[in-house]
C-alpha cells in the first residue's frame, strides 16, 4: 500500500544530487564507486570463523533473561491506563516548528504559514485527550508532527535534503503495541506512546484493543520474522516495499502452526473513523465502538522462527543477510531503516532489546572507550577485544556491528548513508553509499576527498559488547 509518506529513493537522490551539483565545480556529494563493496564479500557468513557458526553467543539462561526483558519493554504500553508522556515534551515539536520554513522534496521552499497550520493541527493544548491501548494494523511511520509533509533543511548542505526528514522518528512494524493518548485536530493522526519512542502515527494504521485482547495476545508464544518484506497474503506479489510487508524484527503471537495478525472486525471498517468517533465521546467517558480482533495465517516456510532465535553467529549472519543491500532510510522514511533501526531489528529476533537511537545503543553492555587510542591502533584493539556479531561500534550519529577480522581489518555491518568528504576549497560533502553494507572502517579511503575529511576509523569513539 503506497501512501503519501512514500516519495521514493530514486527521485529524492536525483534531486539531491542535482541541487548539490548546482553549487558549481565538482559535486560535493556523489555516488561511489566504493572499493570496499567490491573488495570484501557482501555475505556475513564469509566472516564467521570455522566451528564458530553454531556456538552460542549467550548461554540459554542468559538469552532467556534477555528475551523476558525484551517482552516487558515491548508490551509496556499495554500496562498503562493513562498517558505517561509529559505534556511539556509533547508540546516541544509543535512549538519548535511553528513559524519555521523548510525545503520540499521537489526543492521548493515551504513558508511558515504551512508549518503554522501543521503545528496547530497537533491541538496540543488539549493533550492528552485520549487514553486507550492500541495495536499497529500495518507498518507505519512514527513522526514528530501529525503530517506526512517532510521537513528538509537546505539540500545543498551535506547530510541534508532527502532522505533526512527531520520529522521522521522511526518505522513501526505490524503488531506493535501502543498507548494512544491524543488525536490531531483533523482526526487523521494519533499520538502514540511506544516502547521505543512516542510520536504521531496515522490513525488508519492503528486499532484500539481491549484489556482482554492485550492479555491474550501477550500470553501466547511469540514468533519473530527472520526474512524481510514477507507478504502477509500469498496472493500479494513482491515489489515495492509497502505498509503490509512483514519485516525482520516483527513479533507476532503463535497459535499452533499459525501466526496471528491484528485486524478490524470488518474489512470495510475504517480505523480513522473509529478513532474520530471515540474522540468525540472520550470526554464523556466513552470507549471505542469497535476493537481489534485477530486472524490466523500460515507464513511461508523459513520466513519466521520461534522467539527468541538462538543467538549464534550463524543465525545472526542469516538474518543480517536478509537486509544486506537494502536502501538507507532515515527515521523509517519509505519503510526503510537507518543505522540504529537496523541494529534494533536485527537484535530483536534474538530477544535482545536495543534502544532506538545510536547514542543510546552505544551505552548498552560493556563499553570500551577508544577515543584515546591512536588511529592506527584501533583496528587491533577492536579485533583483540571485540566479540564478532555481539559488538557495536560507533561514533556520534552512527552505529555499526563488528563482525570480525578480515585481512587484519576490523569489519563492520551497517546501514550507511555515506562517507564524509572534503574538497580542496573546504566544501564538505558525502561519498554516498546509501545502503546496508559490509565494509572496513575506512570505506571510500581510495578517494582523496574522503582521506582529507577523515574516515570512520578516525571518528569512532567506542565499542560495546551486547548485552
Amino acid at each position: 500500500m503506497k501512501n503519501r509518506y512514500f516519495w521514493g529513493k530514486a527521485g529524492g537522490i536525483l534531486l539531491l544530487l542535482l541541487l548539490l551539483g548546482a553549487c558549481g565545480g565538482k559535486e560535493v556529494s556523489w555516488y561511489g564507486p566504493v572499493a570496499d563493496l567490491g573488495k570484501f564479500p557482501q555475505n556475513l557468513e564469509a566472516y564467521i570463523q570455522e566451528d564458530e557458526s553454531d556456538k552460542p553467543l549467550l548461554n540459554a539462561a542468559e538469552q532467556t533473561k534477555e528475551a523476558e526483558r525484551y517482552k516487558r519493554l515491548f508490551f509496556k504500553p499495554w500496562r498503562q491506563d493513562k498517558s505517561t508522556f509529559p505534556p511539556k515534551e509533547a508540546a516541544w515539536a509543535p512549538k519548535h516548528y511553528k513559524g519555521k520554513k523548510s525545503w520540499t522534496a521537489d526543492g521548493e521552499r515551504l513558508g511558515k504559514e504551512v508549518w503554522d497550520k501543521i503545528t496547530a493541527n497537533a491541538d496540543i493544548q488539549k493533550f492528552p485527550s485520549l487514553a486507550c491501548k492500541g495495536i499497529l494494523l500495518e507498518n507505519a511511520p512514527l513522526r514528530a508532527l501529525p503530517t506526512y509533509t517532510p521537513y528538509y533543511r537546505n539540500p545543498s548542505m551535506p547530510g541534508q535534503g532527502y532522505p533526512f526528514d527531520h520529522l521522521a522518528f522511526v518505522g513501526l512494524w505490524t503488531g506493535t503495541p501502543v498507548f494512544v493518548s491524543h488525536i490531531s485536530q483533523d482526526r487523521e493522526w494519533l499520538f502514540c506512546e511506544t516502547a521505543l519512542l512516542s510520536g504521531w502515527v496515522p490513525a488508519r494504521s492503528v486499532a484500539p484493543v481491549s484489556d482482554e485482547f492485550a492479555a491474550r495476545w501477550q500470553a501466547l508464544p511469540l514468533t519473530a520474522l527472520i526474512k524481510d518484506k514477507v507478504p502477509p497474503c500469498s496472493e500479494e506479489e513482491e515489489g515495492e516495499i509497502n505498509s503490509r510487508d512483514l519485516r525482520v524484527g516483527t513479533l507476532l503471537p503463535r497459535l499452533g502452526e499459525m501466526v496471528l495478525l491484528p485486524e478490524l472486525a470488518e474489512e470495510t471498517e475504517d480505523a480513522q473513523a473509529i478513532w474520530a468517533a471515540y474522540a468525540a465521546d472520550a470526554q464523556n467517558g466513552g470507549r471505542p465502538a469497535r476493537l481489534a480482533k485477530w486472524r490466523a495465517l500460515s507464513l511461508p516456510e523459513g520466513t519466521a522462527a520461534s522467539f527468541p532465535l538462538p543467538f549464534t553467529a550463524g543465525n545472526m549472519a542469516a538474518v543480517g543477510n536478509e537486509m544486506l543491500g537494502e536502501s538507507y532510510g532515515w527515521g523509517g522514511i519509505d519503510y526503510l531503516r537507518d543505522c540504529s533501526s537496523l541494529m534494533h531489528d536485527l537484535f530483536a529476533v534474538f530477544g535482545i532489546w536495543l534502544p532506538r537511537n545510536s547514542s543510546q545503543q552505544l551505552k548498552e553492555g560493556k563499553v570500551h572507550n577508544i577515543s584515546g587510542v591512536a588511529v592506527q591502533g584501533r583496528n587491533k584493539r577492536l579485533n583483540s577485544l571485540g566479540v564478532p556479531f555481539r559488538t557495536l561500534v560507533g561514533m556520534p550519529g552512527h552505529v555499526m556491528l563488528y563482525i570480525g577480522e578480515h585481512q587484519g581489518r576490523a569489519m563492520v555491518y551497517h546501514d550507511i548513508w555515506g562517507a564524509r568528504t572534503l574538497l580542496e576549497d573546504g566544501q564538505q560533502g558525502r561519498l554516498i553509499i546509501g545502503q546496508v553494507a559490509i565494509t572496513s572502517l575506512e570505506p571510500g579511503i581510495e578517494h582523496e576527498e574522503v582521506r582529507r575529511a577523515g574516515t570512520l576509523l578516525k571518528r569512532i569513539k567506542s565499542f560495546n559488547i551486547i548485552p
